[in-house]
């Protein structure tokens, strides 16, 4: 899935059920965020990690996965 699906998606999920997205799903897509959002998204990432195990990359097909490394590899610079 490309950024521009997953974009898409997305806007068509927050236009069926208006919401706000949580601070950790914002700073994943690359919004730009206080001090303070960043740390209330480092407190829903460490609540959501106590609840799920390690992810399941079964369905995911290799582009899907080189897409969530390149993600990881821009979120960790």
């Amino acid at each position: 899935m490309t950024r521009t699906t997953l974009g898409r998606r997305i806007g068509a999920l927050e236009q069926a059920q208006p919401s706000t997205l949580p601070f950790s799903l914002r700073r994943w897509l690359g919004e730009k965020l206080t001090d303070d959002q960043h740390q209330l998204a480092d407190v829903e990432m460490e609540a959501a990690d106590g609840l799920v195990g390690p992810p399941d990359h079964r369905r995911m097909d290799a582009d899907m996965i080189d897409w969530l490394s390149m993600r990881g590899d821009h979120h960790a610079s």
